[in-house]
């Protein structure tokens, strides 16, 4: 999955898939995978949307999911 920045904040970041759906059972995969990534607080994916909430505690957290991502720094993962 390819996925694009769409906001970016201290602790928090929205992501959405560059697909045009998702299903249940990729949802929580990716939701459980996200989840096990160190620093990772809290993770939502909208399933309809394609969306990703992830919350995390300090920056490696989120360069950790950027790498597990794919996120080259485009905009896109």
């Amino acid at each position: 999955m390819r996925f694009q920045i769409l906001h970016e904040s201290r602790g928090r970041v929205r992501l959405r898939a560059a697909q045009p759906s998702m299903s249940m059972e990729q949802a929580d995969l990716l939701e459980a995978w996200l989840m096990a990534l160190p620093g990772v607080e809290h993770v939502t994916v909208h399933e309809r949307v394609c969306g990703v909430i992830i919350v995390f505690h300090c920056e490696r957290a989120f360069h950790a999911a950027e790498r597990a991502l794919g996120h080259a720094g485009s905009g896109t993962a």
